[in-house]
């Protein structure tokens, strides 16, 4: 059988193209991103990962701050009447966003991999860290929107708990407290002077704001379209004293 010169190049092709296809040079780690396999490896790794939480988001600036802003006579009159008189709306439709929760999770369901080679104490502050930011993220959806999908993993586009319902307010508040729990555990109790980490002190700070605002949201609200089924607002008291 004779073969042309164009069948002949048509064949190298094809081979070249199946060796191509079967080699490993494709199969390779994204060049765009790192993976949880190669980055969670040291205590150093989780450091620069919380780092991003450490901005307004969770360490807002309000203007004039300890002046007489945001006060009485100086918020919104339209605001303040739709608040009292119960007509202001939620929207309707648009989105939550649940960038931060999901990140946090992502940290919380990896950073185990550090722990081959180095022990808890070495990088256990940096997990209190992350629990914290969880809980505030909570706590400001919870403001915002009352019963709120409770997320412990960080989610695709293709999980099913995209659709799950949300889950009752009162519960995301004690599933909160339990982060501000954890992350006392593990943060240093080390105030340190002037700039620094979070530490025990502020977690627990925190867990004192969510506690008294839910017990009071929880007392005000009972018996109304806004409160919650069995309402125990002394637990949260007790909890925030």
């Amino acid at each position: 059988m004779k073969f042309s010169k164009l069948h002949i190049y048509g064949l190298v092709g094809i081979s070249l193209l199946t060796t191509s296809c079967n080699d490993k040079f494709l199969d390779r780690a994204p060049l765009d991103e790192v993976t949880a396999e190669v980055y969670f490896k040291k205590p150093k790794d989780l450091e620069t990962y919380v780092n991003q939480y450490y901005n307004q988001t969770f360490f807002p600036k309000y203007a004039n701050h300890g002046n007489d802003f945001n006060s009485d006579d100086q918020v919104n009159g339209q605001v303040i009447d739709e608040r009292l008189q119960g007509t202001r709306v939620i929207v309707g439709s648009g989105t939550i966003s649940f960038t931060n929760v999901r990140s946090i999770n992502y940290f919380l369901n990896n950073y185990q991999k550090v722990a081959d080679n180095n022990a808890f104490d070495s990088y256990k502050q940096f997990v209190g860290e992350a629990y914290y930011f969880k809980a505030v993220a909570y706590f400001n959806l919870l403001k915002t929107y009352g019963d709120i999908q409770w997320l412990d993993k960080d989610l695709g586009t293709m999980s099913p708990e995209l659709y799950a319902a949300r889950t009752p307010r009162n519960i995301v508040a004690d599933r909160i407290i339990a982060c501000l729990d954890t992350a006392a555990t593990y943060l240093s109790e080390d105030k340190g002077t002037g700039a620094g980490r979070l530490n025990k002190w502020i977690a627990l700070l925190m867990q004192s704001r969510v506690a008294l605002y839910e017990g009071s949201w929880q007392k005000y609200h009972n018996g109304t379209d806004f409160g919650v089924v069995n309402a125990d607002p002394n637990k949260y008291f007790n909890k925030a004293v």
